[in-house]
C-alpha cells in the first residue's frame, strides 16, 4: 500500500519539528547536570568593601558571586560575618536546584522579596514545608537541611566515610542529622574541629555560607576529610577542691580531663544550694549568702568532680580580700587620725629570681639572695575615695610597706633588706606618694625576706587597730 505524498510530507514536518524544537520535558532532562553551573558574572578584587583579598573566605565570594549563587547586600558591601536568613538559605538553595535543572536562575523578586524562591523551593521540593519566620537567622543545622534539598544524589555522591554517630554533637535521632551527614559524605561540609564537631544549633555567617555553596556548584572544591577519633574520658577533676568566697565574689573552676582530648564535649555544672553559690555554664562561682555549698562538674553520665564552696565574711586573716578586688576598706592607724576609705588592689607579684632580677636592673641593692632568704617584689594600686575632705592628704606609706605585710598565722613577714626604687619604679615608691581624695596611683614594694614564709597578706587597720582588714597579695 503506498503512502500519499501529502501525508507523508506532514509526517516528515512533524518529525523534523521534534528534533529542531524539543518539548520542554526533554529540556529539562537533557539539560540537568554539574555542567550546567558556568560563571556567568565577572567579580572584580575590592568589588565589596568588607571583603579583603587576603580573607579566607574571599575566593568564595568571588565564585558565588560569579556562578550566580550569592550576591552583596548592596553593590557596594557583602557583610561577610552577617547571619545568613531563612528566606537567604532557601534562596541559595533555589538558585543551586534551578541551575541544576535548568542551566538558569531566572527568578523575579517580589513582595516579601524571597517569596518567589519560597513558592518555587516549595514547587519542586527543595524545602518540604514553609517557615513561620523567614527573616530569623538559620542555625546550621536548618542550613543544611534546606541545602541538602537542593541537589539530587547523583549530584552529591560520598567522597569521604562519616560513619553513623560519628559527628560528636548530631545525634542521629534529630531532624537535621540525614542532611548533615549526607553533606559531610559529600564533601560539602567538614565539621569546626579534627574531631568532626558542626554546632548545629549555632547560627551561619555569609563567609561560610559562600564556602558551602561553591562546594555544592563545583565537586572540584570539595573537601575530602578524616575525623581524630576521640579517646574516652575516664575522669574529670577540678583545679580547686576547696574554695572560699565573699558575698557577690566570683571565681572560676576549671576541668581536668583524664585523658584530655574532649574538644566540644560538655559539663554540667550544678550547685547543692543556689541560696549559698550559683554556677555558671562555664564553671564561674558567684558567692550569694553566707554558708556552704557543694559545685559539682558533671560529664557524660557517671564522671562527676567537686569543690566545696564556703562563702563567708571577706577581709578577715583566714580568708582575705582578693587581690583583684574592688572593695572600699577604712583605714585609720590611730584613733585621733581621720577615717580614708581607700580601694587597695594588687596587679602582680614577683618572688625568687625574677624579684632579683628586677632589684639588680634598679642598681639599688647588692644584697643576693641565699639557701634561705629571697626577694620579693609587690605591685599595688591604690585608689583614696575619701578623707575628712578634700584637702586630707594620704601618705600612701603608712598603708603600704614592707612592713604591713604578714602571713596566714598572723605574723609578721621578716623584713631583712628593703629598697628605694630606682629608675623603673621611682615614681611608685610609698614613701613619696601622696595622694587626695579621688585620686589614685600604682605602689610597688621590694625586700628581702626568708624563703617558705608563706603568702602574704595586707594589714589594714581601722580605729587605732581594734579593727583590721586582710588583703591577699598572691595574684
Amino acid at each position: 500500500m503506498s503512502i500519499p505524498k501529502k501525508v507523508l510530507s506532514t509526517f516528515l514536518a512533524i518529525v523534523l519539528l521534534m528534533f529542531v524544537f524539543p518539548t520542554n520535558s526533554l529540556a529539562v532532562e537533557n539539560s540537568a547536570g554539574m555542567s550546567n553551573f558556568i560563571k556567568t558574572k565577572t567579580y572584580v578584587n575590592g568589588q565589596y568593601y568588607d571583603v579583603q583579598t587576603s580573607a579566607w573566605f574571599a575566593t568564595d565570594v568571588a565564585t558565588a558571586y560569579e556562578l550566580g549563587l550569592m550576591g552583596g547586600t548592596s553593590s557596594s558591601f557583602f557583610h561577610p560575618f552577617d547571619n545568613v536568613s531563612i528566606a537567604e538559605a532557601i534562596t541559595m538553595a533555589s538558585r543551586i536546584y534551578s541551575i541544576y535543572t535548568t542551566g538558569t536562575e531566572n527568578f523575579v523578586q517580589g513582595s516579601p522579596w524571597y517569596q518567589a524562591y519560597v513558592d518555587y523551593a516549595l514547587e519542586n521540593g527543595v524545602i518540604k514545608s514553609g517557615y513561620s519566620d523567614y527573616n530569623k537567622a538559620a542555625t546550621r543545622a536548618e542550613f543544611a537541611i534546606i541545602l541538602s534539598g537542593s541537589l539530587p544524589d547523583e549530584a552529591l555522591p560520598a567522597i569521604n566515610t562519616v560513619n553513623d554517630g560519628s559527628i560528636p554533637d548530631v545525634q542521629l535521632d534529630v531532624p537535621s542529622a540525614p542532611a548533615i551527614y549526607r553533606l559531610y559524605r559529600a564533601g560539602i561540609l567538614t565539621g569546626n574541629d579534627s574531631f568532626g564537631t558542626f554546632t548545629p544549633n549555632s547560627n551561619i555567617g555569609r563567609n561560610a555560607a559562600a564556602a558551602i555553596v561553591t562546594r555544592m556548584a563545583d565537586t572540584n572544591l570539595r573537601k575530602s576529610i578524616t575525623f581524630t577519633v576521640p579517646v574516652p574520658t575516664t575522669a574529670i577533676s577540678l583545679n580547686k577542691t576547696a574554695l572560699s568566697l565573699g558575698i557577690g565574689f566570683s571565681a572560676t573552676l576549671t576541668a581536668n580531663f583524664i585523658p584530655g582530648d574532649t574538644t566540644g564535649m560538655i559539663i554540667n555544672w550544678t550547685s547543692s544550694n543556689t541560696k549559698v553559690a550559683i554556677v555558671s555554664a562555664a564553671g564561674k562561682v558567684t558567692g550569694i549568702a553566707l554558708g556552704t555549698a557543694v559545685i559539682t562538674a558533671k560529664f557524660g553520665n557517671d564522671k562527676t568532680a567537686t569543690c566545696n564552696v564556703t562563702v563567708a565574711k571577706l577581709g578577715t586573716i583566714t580568708n582575705p580580700l582578693p587581690v583583684n578586688n574592688n572593695t572600699t576598706v577604712e583605714f585609720q592607724e590611730y584613733t585621733q587620725d581621720s577615717i580614708r576609705r581607700v580601694i587597695v588592689s594588687v596587679e602582680a607579684a614577683y618572688t625568687g629570681e625574677a624579684a632579683y632580677s628586677i632589684v639588680q636592673s634598679e642598681n639599688v641593692s647588692n644584697t643576693a639572695p641565699t639557701s634561705t632568704r629571697e626577694w620579693r617584689l609587690y605591685i599595688f594600686n591604690i585608689t583614696y575615695i575619701s578623707g575628712k575632705n578634700d584637702a586630707d592628704v594620704l601618705n600612701v606609706c603608712n598603708i603600704i610597706s614592707p612592713y604591713s605585710l604578714y602571713t596566714n598565722p598572723g605574723s609578721k613577714i621578716p623584713v631583712h633588706s628593703s629598697f628605694l626604687l630606682g629608675d623603673q619604679y621611682g615614681a611608685y615608691d610609698p614613701q613619696i606618694i601622696k595622694l587626695y581624695p579621688g585620686t589614685s596611683s600604682k605602689v610597688v614594694i621590694g625586700f628581702l625576706t626568708d624563703k617558705n614564709v608563706g603568702d602574704a597578706i595586707l594589714r589594714v587597720p581601722y580605729n587605732g587597730g581594734a579593727s583590721i582588714t586582710w588583703i591577699s597579695c598572691t595574684p
